[in-house]
């Protein structure tokens, strides 16, 4: 979908906040693109990985801007009901930053809980209450196959969550009669 003025592309960026956090930016369209994916690794940053994810996320939105991308939101997974006290903590405390990085440039920010948008990107794949890798196997085989790229599983959870936000902002778009 392009806005009407200047043609350019409008996205969302969604975020899978663990430990090892995938971050990737979605075109808001019928038939949503991945248009960037990106790994943050909390606790081992590679070499050449941004120290900060407000670092991250600035320089992805300048890429964006030069390729005449505009980002309209950003979705952060929530936690999983009825996980560990230390992973609960560790999983707030990430999101925490990169709902900090979001604000830092400017863009709105919503929490998804896991279950909404597996129910939506994974219905008829897992069968009832899944266990957490094959919920991880499946996002990463729908994203591969609805993208086209090879992903991790953190990053294909980043997509589709982005990809769930895209379809839910769309249907608002078209609703208020702009798309």
């Amino acid at each position: 979908m392009k806005s009407l003025g200047n043609l350019r592309t409008i996205a969302v960026i969604g975020i899978d906040p663990g430990v090892s956090s995938g971050v990737s930016v979605v075109s808001v369209e019928k038939i949503p693109r991945l248009l960037r994916s990106e790994l943050f690794n909390f606790t081992k940053p590679r070499k050449g990985q941004f120290k900060t994810p407000s670092v991250l996320l600035a320089n992805m939105i300048i890429e964006m801007d030069k390729e005449r991308i505009d980002i309209i939101g950003a979705v952060i997974e929530d936690q999983y009901v009825g996980q560990n006290v230390r992973s609960s903590l560790t999983l707030a405390h990430n999101a925490g930053r990169w709902e900090e990085a979001i604000a830092n440039i400017g863009v709105g920010c919503e929490y998804v809980l896991p279950s909404h948008w597996q129910r939506l990107e994974l219905s008829g794949v897992t069968g009832g209450r899944a266990k957490r890798d094959v919920l991880k196997r499946a996002a990463r085989d729908i994203a591969e196959r609805h993208f086209a790229v090879r992903l991790s599983v953190d990053a294909a959870d980043a997509a589709l969550i982005g990809r769930y936000y895209a379809r839910k902002k769309l249907t608002g778009l078209i609703r208020k009669g702009i798309a």
